[in-house]
């Protein structure tokens, strides 16, 4: 309860005082690797992990939590090893196939997809898989299914402002200029907003559509907002505008 209530360290502190004096209980461990990788400390939280998979294979949380931390830390290639012997032991498991295509993403886009495939016939409402799919499908230059990925996506969904700027996205890659428009503005409607990349990706749009004046309002706000990624890209197009006038 402590790590919920933002203590960590009192966690940490009566997880190691409960795994010194007690049994070695898989849910103790893998309690004390999420309260480890909530304070920064990757390589115990990986340590519980698998510690937790020694003492049972099969353990739903814990092989997803270690194939995750492996993941977030830069090991694709490990992530995808601890998912795939997931789904050898549980291969009616969807989200250790979600698992597998994630981990999949940045070595083999086609056998993502096949993993997130098979996720959705055993789940079809696991979103997670759905909106990686749509992104391996991307990769592979298969930019129909992507959008059909992403709207069924966002008719669960409809203000997710990520589900609609991945969704602007492949308009863009399908040169359906006025369709990402529409979906960058209503992205740029929530709260929790990237307001300055959506912006500068709605500018573009919008120049692309034959609207260069509103392309420059939106990049003269996005620049307004500072900081932009995209300073050299954004003067130019400023000025190629200057220059036309």
């Amino acid at each position: 309860m402590r790590c919920r209530l933002g203590r960590p360290a009192d966690a940490l502190t009566e997880y190691d005082d409960a795994a010194r004096l007690g049994p070695p209980f898989p849910e103790l461990f893998h309690n004390r690797g999420q309260a480890r990788a909530d304070s920064g400390d990757r390589d115990g939280a990986a340590a519980d992990f698998s510690y937790v998979l020694d003492l049972e294979p099969d353990h739903l949380e814990g092989r997803l939590s270690l194939s995750s931390l492996l993941l977030e830390g830069g090991d694709a290639a490990g992530a995808a090893r601890i998912a795939a012997e997931g789904v050898e032991l549980t291969p009616d498991e969807a989200r250790l196939h979600c698992a597998l295509g994630l981990a999949l993403l940045e070595l083999d886009p086609e056998q993502a997809s096949a993993a997130f495939d098979r996720a959705l016939e055993l789940d079809p409402e696991l979103t997670a898989a759905r909106v990686n799919r749509a992104v391996a499908e991307y990769q592979r230059e298969r930019f129909h299914p992507a959008l059909d990925d992403l709207t069924t996506a966002l008719a669960q969904d409809p203000d997710n402002p990520d589900l609609l700027y991945n969704r602007g996205f492949v308009h863009e890659a399908l040169r359906q200029w006025e369709q990402a428009v529409a979906d960058y503005s209503q992205a740029l409607r929530a709260e929790d907003a990237d307001r300055s990349e959506l912006l500068y990706r709605r500018a573009l749009s919008l120049a692309a559509a034959g609207r260069p004046q509103e392309a420059d309002a939106d990049l003269r706000s996005h620049l307004a907002l500072g900081g932009s990624p995209y300073q050299q890209e954004v003067d130019a197009l400023l000025a190629q505008r200057e220059t036309v006038r």
